[in-house]
């Protein structure tokens, strides 16, 4: 799956006798990003040349890790967190203390979210339960889990 945006990764290039598409897609988080040119003359317009360089660029991202359209770096530390307010029944006013689990799913493209009340487990259980669950989630979404149990804990 590509991320949006019908033109990704690709750019045009006209300087000077230059007359081409070219195509950077980055394969994994810490490698630098692949390049290929696909000059209009080579492939004899720009049309077409458009065309080679959308489907080297599809070809590509068949290949790329697929947490990497989904910015799972970026929230993989925000996936468990700690949640504390006041409720109100009736006429009495409860204090809710928990802990939080939640995960973007692209296949849904929803958020999935997930609590453990203190009250009801103790403070360790509800927050281990918080990580097993997120955890979980990483592996049945994109195949791995890129979050730590200890870069979590180091939060609490």
């Amino acid at each position: 799956m590509k991320p949006a945006g019908i033109m990704f990764g690709i750019t045009r290039i006209d300087a000077g006798n230059t007359h081409a598409w070219t195509v950077r897609v980055k394969l994994s988080a810490k490698g630098s990003p692949t390049s290929k040119t696909f000059s209009d003359g080579v492939y004899g317009n720009k049309k077409i040349s458009l065309q080679a360089a959308k489907k080297h660029r599809d070809k590509l991202l068949e290949h790329r890790a697929p947490w990497l359209n989904y910015n799972l770096k970026r929230q993989a530390n925000k996936g468990v967190s700690f949640r504390s307010y006041w409720r109100k029944k009736g006429d009495w006013l409860y204090l809710y203390e928990g802990f939080k689990s939640h995960i973007y799913d692209h296949r849904l493209k929803t958020i999935r979210t997930k609590q453990w009340s203190i009250k009801k487990h103790s403070y360790n259980a509800a927050l281990n339960a918080a990580i097993d669950q997120r955890l979980k989630w990483e592996k049945e979404i994109y195949g791995a889990s890129f979050s730590s149990r200890a870069v979590i804990l180091k939060k609490y």
